[in-house]
Formats: structure tokens, C-alpha cells, sequence
């Protein structure tokens, strides 16, 4: 028997990393998935399930190699908002006289914390240098098992090139071990520098204005995270 087709509504959306796109929200095949994640705190298979969830809602074909993890962040609260409801609860804490009270926040209004910087090269010494890259979504798995025992591991996955006067070097075609010289040949003030690039790239951010039912002061809330957007 033919049953009847339901027709999915469709969204635009427009990702921290400026890509433009086109998703469903979730349906109750992706629900099932998703409510199997509140039994495990094992952020790889989280990360894993978001990237399989998000990558079914999407109606365009998105090569996700050229996703940041703060794409995949942005999707999946649009995707949540668009198939749960778009008001979320959080716990705000007045500044004034430090009560703690519920806060309700919007979350299509997400925006991001800062635009996404024009320049991603830095010039190490000597006219020799790297251009980054935020970490990728396929990469992010990797990076969050790895990054806490080794935190300089990151780097394998946020250079994307060495670069000098007169030549560019993809970092992904070079060997490991080359890679590896690479890295271990960087001063610390020179790290310091990359990791500080890295942190130009933009991260979801939602700021609240609120009142504190407590004691009437303003208060303004700032959510960044997809942890901090549903716990």
C-alpha cells in the first residue's frame, strides 16, 4: 500500500564559517539516536552521533572536511530548535546579589562571538610562517581523545600550511613525520602565537539580557558551547 508522503519543512542557515545551507529539522528516526546519547558520557560517541544526525538533516550535499566544529555546533542548536521548540531554560546567576534563577533564552537568536578573521596566516620568523584553520569536524573526534593527554597534538589538525617567500607546503600532504619535525621545531613563543590565532575563529554565543527576579538588578548572560546550551 502507498501510504501518503508528510512534507518536511526545509530552513536556511547561514554558518559561522560564512557557508551557506539548507536543513530539515530532526524526525523520529533521528530522535531514537539522539536519545541514546543521554546514556553515555563518551564525547567521542557524542561527536560521532551529531556528525551522523546533523549530516541526515541536511538537504544540501555539504563535504564535511570543509566543516568547522563550530558549524556543526550551530546546525545541530538550529536543528534542535527547529524540531523541539525554540526556547530553551537556563540557570542565570544575578552579578548583583549572586541568587541563582531560571532564564529564558531564544536560541535562534545564535549568533557568533566574533567574525570570522580575513587573515589566517602567521608569520612564524624569517619570512617563514602557517596558515590555520579551525578544526575540522572530522577531525574533532581525534582531537578530543587526544588533545587532553598531549595538548600540542592540536596543531596536526590546525595547520593547514607552512608557507614561505616563495612556496606553500600543505601541511596534509606532508609525511608525519615531517609534520612532526614541523612541530617540535616551534618555539614556545611561536606556539603561543598559533593557539592565539586559533582562538580568533568564531564560536557560537547567545547574550541574554535579563532581570533578576531576586533583587530587580540587569544582568546579562553570555552562552557559548553546545554543552552550556542544554545543560
Amino acid at each position: 500500500m502507498d501510504l501518503p508522503r508528510l512534507l518536511t519543512p526545509e530552513y536556511d542557515a547561514t554558518l559561522p564559517s560564512g557557508k551557506n545551507v539548507k536543513f530539515r529539522p530532526f524526525l523520529v528516526k533521528e530522535e531514537k539516536i539522539l536519545m541514546m546519547l543521554k546514556e553515555t558520557d563518551d564525547f567521542t560517541k557524542v561527536l560521532t552521533t551529531m556528525k551522523k544526525v546533523v549530516k541526515s538533516c541536511l538537504v544540501d550535499d555539504v563535504n564535511f572536511k570543509e566543516l568547522s566544529y563550530s558549524d556543526l555546533e550551530f546546525l545541530f542548536i538550529m536543528m534542535r530548535a527547529k524540531s523541539m521548540g525554540e526556547k530553551i531554560t537556563v540557570t542565570a546567576k544575578c552579578d548583583e546579589c549572586g541568587k541563582s534563577y531560571p532564564c529564558e533564552v531564544d536560541v535562534t537568536l545564535i549568533g557568533t562571538n566574533k567574525e570570522f578573521p580575513k587573515d589566517t596566516s602567521i608569520i612564524l620568523n624569517d619570512g617563514i610562517g602557517v596558515v590555520v584553520r579551525p578544526v575540522s569536524v572530522d577531525a574533532m573526534p581525534v582531537v578530543a581523545e587526544y588533545s587532553e593527554k598531549n595538548p600540542v597534538s592540536i596543531l596536526y589538525f590546525i595547520i593547514e600550511a607552512v608557507v614561505t617567500p616563495d612556496q606553500m607546503y600543505r601541511f596534509d600532504e606532508m609525511t608525519q613525520d615531517d609534520q612532526t619535525k614541523f612541530i617540535d621545531s616551534l618555539t614556545l613563543p611561536q606556539l603561543q602565537k598559533i593557539m592565539a590565532k586559533v582562538e580568533e575563529f568564531p564560536k557560537c554565543s547567545l547574550k541574554v539580557k535579563n532581570t533578576c527576579p531576586h533583587c530587580g538588578a540587569e544582568n546579562e548572560i553570555v552562552i557559548e558551547g553546545l554543552e552550556n546550551f542544554f545543560t
